[in-house]
């Protein structure tokens, strides 16, 4: 019979290929054995959810810059007002100053990530949960006044600290990371 790419060379029935040993027989070196587990080929992970976390935490940090400029701000108004109490100027600083740290934190926790460092994730796991802590403390707070609408900022807080504790503790951003420390090609 005639064979359109050539003739096929198939060893004859009852017969494995001859790469393989036969039924009983032991495996050549480099292969694993009858029975024995496969060698996986994991692929290289996928840099998604890290690469979203990390923007969401830059803009998190952009959108922060906006409210310690607005605290101090305030402060300063309140320096110059003679009404108000010196305790009530040196809070507002001091809440700039908390804002700023956090700002600075999301800022570089968000930048270590994209630069797939495992020191932004931790950064961004302590953050996110912290910030999830906030978020129902202001839930409650806002659940509790008199006007239950102001519950909402806190509602997004929570949404938000949950989005990015999510994506940091993705285990394609674990491998992600783990994948940014090993050099590309192996050094002889």
């Amino acid at each position: 019979m005639h064979q359109p790419y050539g003739h096929q060379e198939y060893p004859a029935h009852g017969y494995p290929p001859p790469e393989y040993p036969a039924y009983g027989h032991p495996s050549p070196a480099g292969y694993p054995g009858y029975g024995y587990p496969q060698p996986m080929y994991q692929p290289p992970a996928s840099g998604g959810a890290a690469i979203t976390a990390g923007i969401l935490a830059i803009l998190l940090a952009l959108f922060g810059v906006f409210g310690v400029i607005a605290s101090a701000s305030v402060g300063y108004d309140q320096y110059h007002n003679d009404a108000a109490s010196e305790e009530v100027r040196d809070l507002f600083y001091l809440s700039a100053a908390v804002e700023g740290g956090i700002v600075l934190l999301l800022l570089l926790g968000g930048i270590l990530l994209m630069n797939r460092k495992n020191a932004g994730r931790v950064i961004l796991i302590i953050l996110a949960t912290l910030g999830l802590l906030g978020g129902f403390a202001g839930t409650i707070a806002g659940i509790l006044s008199p006007v239950p609408v102001s519950a909402v900022p806190g509602v997004i807080g929570v949404l938000v600290a949950v989005l990015i504790l999510a994506l940091t503790l993705a285990g394609s951003t674990k491998r992600w990371c783990a994948e940014g420390r090993r050099p590309p090609y192996p050094y002889y």
